[in-house]
């Protein structure tokens, strides 16, 4: 697990804007080695093991920064687990007790306080190949082993009989789940920006990190430049209120003492840099 900063009475893993993790293969000059296999499968999982290490990496060496209730400021880690963050889940492979691969996992939802309620699965290999989805409870995601797959009791054929997911509530019947009410989709989430009071943008989504099956951190990216770089910094998941714009996009919402905290907050950690 890694250090991030935190901004906890603002309080306070797709990092990267992470879309299809299916790998490509690059020409090579001379005899060089291919990057790829030529096996999907193999060159597959060769990409999820790179994407977790880069979700780690990213998290790596990154100061902390606690800010309490009475606006003192002093150090205070917190822990992130790469591996347990929507970026470290979505798109993630997923595998039965056998260690049998039998889906990917395509989205998870949270209720209105943030508890993950659904994960939502691509009976498919690879993620970006349009697929049946189904959605399962996700009190059903029992473990993630040490390299952090994930591991649930399912065979290709339960997902085959489940019923179908849907975005879209019109859909919705005895053999289509849709989301919740008041539920809210991590994927949807991770387009997200921080706003203001003014909705203003002041810092972009950047993962989301969970805690026994609660969105537990928001961790946002700020001081980017032509959209590279930045730095990173955790807000408590419930600090913000979840808004969405005139066109229906989802942002997360400070309010004025929070957005001056965290004003304070970048602006401190553009002296250290």
């Amino acid at each position: 697990m890694n250090t991030v900063k935190t901004l906890t009475a603002v309080s306070a893993a797709m990092l990267l804007a992470l879309g299809s993790t299916a790998p490509v293969v690059h020409a090579q000059q001379n005899d060089a080695p291919p990057v790829g296999t030529g096996n999907m499968g193999e060159d597959a999982e060769k990409a999820w093991k790179k994407t977790k290490e880069d979700i780690s990496e990213a998290y790596k060496d990154v100061k902390s920064v606690f800010t309490d209730e009475n606006g003192n400021t002093k150090l205070q880690p917190v822990m992130i687990n790469p591996s347990r963050t929507a970026v470290g889940i979505i798109d993630q492979p997923v595998y039965n007790r056998g260690g049998e691969r039998v889906a990917t996992v395509k989205d998870i939802i949270l209720d209105a306080n943030g508890k993950a309620s659904m994960i939502v699965l691509a009976d498919g290999e690879f993620p970006g190949v349009d697929m049946k989805l189904t959605a399962f409870n996700y009190s059903l995601l029992t473990q993630q082993n040490t390299d952090g797959d994930i591991i649930m009791p399912l065979t290709e054929d339960m997902i085959d009989q489940a019923a179908a997911f849907s975005y879209d509530k019109k859909d919705e019947s005895d053999k289509v789940r849709v989301t919740p009410n008041n539920g809210y989709s991590v994927a949807e989430l991770l387009k997200a920006d921080l706003i203001n009071e003014k909705k203003e943008e002041i810092a972009q989504i950047d993962n989301i990190s969970l805690k026994s099956g609660q969105a537990d951190q928001l961790i946002v990216d700020f001081n980017r430049v032509l959209g590279l770089g930045g730095e990173k910094a955790a807000i408590g998941y419930k600090e913000a209120k979840i808004v969405r714009d005139d066109k229906g996009n989802l942002d997360f919402q400070l309010n004025a003492n929070q957005t001056a905290q965290f004003e304070n907050f970048k602006k401190n950690t553009a002296k250290t840099n």
